[in-house]
């Protein structure tokens, strides 16, 4: 399941979308949480017809669409994906392969790369492949991976507390 929590961005949300779609591994479940938004998301996603699952909830923050999100799923995996953030064609199928490599993996991530779309021609920061000496501390201290390349277990999501939501 890639999981997109949206508010107030219809727009980007379809390229967002678009790039579940043209993912290379199948099968994928898209769930879409509206978190209130008053810009016709349900407008936007219709030209994907069933290809996306809605969820339509009042406005309460990122986390309690996460929250709600989740409790929805229905893969196996979870992909955390923002509305204004594209995935590249391989990003889940990698991400697969890496836990079946390491079946016992309770968390998966790649790498990132920023562009900034408000400028003509699209501003970017380099790729850096981050290799961290300590990577619990990193995962403690550091901003250690960004949420639109993570993947974890839905089973080890329900163990997990919810989101906090304050």
């Amino acid at each position: 399941t890639v999981l997109l929590p949206v508010y107030n961005r219809a727009g980007p949300l379809v390229e967002a979308v678009q790039s579940c779609i043209d993912q290379t591994w199948r099968p994928i479940e898209i769930l879409v949480i509206d978190d209130g938004s008053t810009d016709d998301v349900p407008s936007a996603l219709r030209r994907f017809g069933d290809q996306v699952r809605l969820i339509r909830k009042d406005n309460g923050g990122v986390a309690s669409a996460r929250n709600l999100g989740l409790a929805r799923a229905q893969g196996d995996f979870i992909h955390f994906l923002d509305s204004d953030d594209v995935l590249l064609p391989d990003a889940v199928a990698n991400a697969v392969a890496a836990f079946n490599a390491v079946a016992d993996a309770d968390l998966c991530y790649g790498q990132g790369q920023w562009i900034d779309m408000r400028e003509t021609p699209p501003r970017t920061k380099p790729v850096r492949f981050r290799q961290h000496a300590n990577p619990i501390r990193a995962l403690i201290v550091e901003f250690a991976f960004t949420v639109p390349t993570v993947m974890i277990p839905r089973w080890r999501m329900s163990a997990l507390p919810p989101f906090e939501e304050d």
